[in-house]
């Protein structure tokens, strides 16, 4: 009875181990990104890595998932003053006067009054820097009225709306321009990454801004206020900018965008528990990407020089590449290659940078980058009268 006792013992033992074993192979099975990340990187909602450089994700979990932004919202709103600013549309020296409904605005708030008048350069400074609610309520009904729309928060949630579509930020849904819990409003990481990339390309007006941890605005007078960033990551290296967000719906919320050795990433946390763990995840995701990810050289040595031309006063045009796209790949994963589509023959006329055939890249199986290939030069359609202009023109 003992020795049954024991073959029992032992049989349970086996059975045990065949159960507890394939519980470590699984374990095993992340993917690429999140074990590179660290086994227990994951986070409560959702995260990005994205190459600015080349628009592309690097690693992720949940990026397409549909979430409250809360204040990453603002960015937005920021983007399409920085476009109207460049535009000409608006100017920074701009004074904005304060609605009733940007002054009712309550938590985060730089206590704007009824009738009160700022410059626009001190609205977005605050909201930049503060996430002030308050400021970026009038800011949004300044821009809607400048745009030619009513001056509403309405009017210019529709215009938020549309530049996300021309973004392609097409998980995102904008019913306010502060980021409020809304069920209908709502973004994704890949899209926040998207927006911030964009975003980016204005440091020249957010720069500044954008690494100040405090400031002020309406020095020198009684209704001074101060400016406090949230953003933990300032003193980040290479640090461009970014914006916080917190909400009871959202959690915490952070996007950065960093450059290095002219290598821009961006990070985005959607959805942590505290704001310590949205800054340490943030950093550990640009650290990843500075680390791993890296410019790979591409050899277009097989592009066809030129192009045959059929009907043309020459009969051939020369191909080229204007702008040879920048490829960030992870270090040592080898060799880009590149194929070409172009045609046997091309019918004249053909005007300089008419797209002629495009360029593909791969790295293994993956599409990295696709660029357009242009005529070099002008060749006209062959007439008797061209020809022989044109033969004059090379005799003499």
């Amino acid at each position: 009875m003992k020795r049954m006792n024991g073959i029992k013992k032992i049989f349970a033992l086996v059975l045990a181990m065949l159960y507890i074993i394939p519980m470590f192979v699984v374990s095993n099975g992340a993917s690429e990104s999140n074990s590179s990340l660290g086994s227990d990187f994951h986070t409560e909602n959702a995260y990005i890595l994205y190459s600015s450089s080349d628009a592309r994700v690097l690693a992720g979990e949940n990026t397409d998932k549909k979430l409250p932004p809360a204040s990453l919202t603002k960015m937005m709103v920021m983007l399409i003053a920085a476009e109207a600013i460049n535009g000409g549309a608006v100017k920074l020296t701009d004074e904005v006067r304060v609605s009733d409904a940007a002054a009712a605005r309550d938590g985060s708030v730089i206590w704007l009054t009824v009738g009160e008048r700022l410059s626009l350069s001190e609205l977005l400074k605050s909201i930049t820097i503060s996430s002030a609610n308050d400021s970026a309520y009038a800011v949004s009904e300044y821009l809607s009225e400048k745009s030619g729309n009513a001056a509403t928060e309405t009017a210019f949630v529709e215009q938020m709306n549309a530049r996300a579509v021309s973004l392609g930020m097409t998980s995102t849904h904008y019913t306010n321009c502060v980021g409020y819990d809304d069920p209908d409003h709502y973004s994704t990481a890949k899209d926040t990454a998207v927006l911030l990339s964009e975003l980016l390309k204005h440091k020249k007006i957010y720069g500044e801004w954008w690494l100040t941890r405090l400031d002020y605005v309406r020095e020198g007078t009684d209704k001074k206020a101060e400016l406090l960033n949230t953003n933990k990551l300032l003193k980040y290296k290479g640090l461009i900018g970014g914006k916080t967000g917190t909400t009871d719906g959202a959690g915490y919320c952070l996007a950065a965008g960093a450059e290095r050795d002219g290598l821009t990433l961006v990070s985005v946390v959607l959805g942590a528990t505290d704001d310590t763990t949205r800054t340490s995840r943030s950093k550990q995701i640009l650290d990843y990407g500075f680390a791993n990810y890296s410019f790979k050289e591409v050899s277009f040595s097989e592009l066809p020089k030129t192009v045959k031309v059929k009907g043309g006063i020459k009969v051939e045009v020369s191909a080229q590449i204007v702008d040879p796209p920048k490829c960030v790949s992870k270090n040592g994963s080898g060799a880009i290659k590149v194929s070409y589509e172009i045609p046997s023959h091309i019918n004249a006329p053909i005007t300089k940078g008419d797209t002629i055939g495009k360029a593909t890249g791969k790295l293994g199986d993956t599409v990295v980058f696709t660029a357009d290939i242009t005529a070099k030069e002008t060749v006209e359609k062959y007439t008797f009268a061209r020809a022989f202009g044109y033969i004059i023109d090379s005799v003499f």
